[in-house]
């Protein structure tokens, strides 16, 4: 259970981190942030659910083998 909120809390510290770079964001001056953001977004999208993925698949082959 601890796992599932170590993920959750991940997910919302990187929901709130991406809210605010695209809120912060400046079209003139940084190309290179946006590329970023959109990189950790990615990242995030495929991370987050392997993650989730694997504590459920862990939790249930623990469960199986008592």
């Amino acid at each position: 259970m601890k796992a599932y909120r170590f993920g959750y809390l991940l997910v919302i510290v990187w929901l709130i981190w991406m809210f605010y770079g695209f809120n912060t964001y400046n079209d003139g001056l940084e190309e290179s942030k946006m590329f970023y953001i959109l990189g950790i977004a990615a990242l995030g999208l495929i991370i987050f659910p392997i993650y989730f993925i694997g504590v459920y698949a862990f939790g249930s082959f623990v469960r199986k083998k008592r």
